[in-house]
């Protein structure tokens, strides 16, 4: 078994413990959507090397009524974050849907 700090807590402390944990992950969670929808902001349609071949293009993630984002934008998202770039651009183009297209859910993210 792994070695805890708190494997000496009762079941009360462990909750606290539980409790406190939870709330880490979901603060961690909206930093996560926050942060990606920054990035997206930072990259915003793509004008070097637009229309060359194998020039960036622009792609809206995320759905109608999102912002257009650089195409590319999303592979270096996905490589700090150890995941494919298909997978980041899902992710950016979801945390965009719901600041853009579902702005009321997107506000009441406490």
């Amino acid at each position: 078994m792994f070695p805890t700090e708190f494997a000496a807590c009762d079941t009360a402390e462990t909750l606290i413990r539980v409790e406190a944990a939870h709330a880490r992950q979901r603060r961690s969670e909206l930093d996560l959507i926050l942060l990606a929808l920054h990035y997206a902001r930072l990259h915003p349609a793509a004008t070097h090397g637009y229309g060359l071949p194998g020039g960036e293009r622009t792609r809206v993630y995320g759905g109608d009524g999102c912002p257009e984002v650089a195409e590319f934008a999303p592979a270096e998202y996905g490589a700090v974050t150890g995941v494919s770039p298909g997978a980041a651009a899902r992710f950016i183009g979801q945390c965009l849907a719901l600041a853009f297209r579902f702005p009321l859910t997107a506000a009441h993210r406490a």
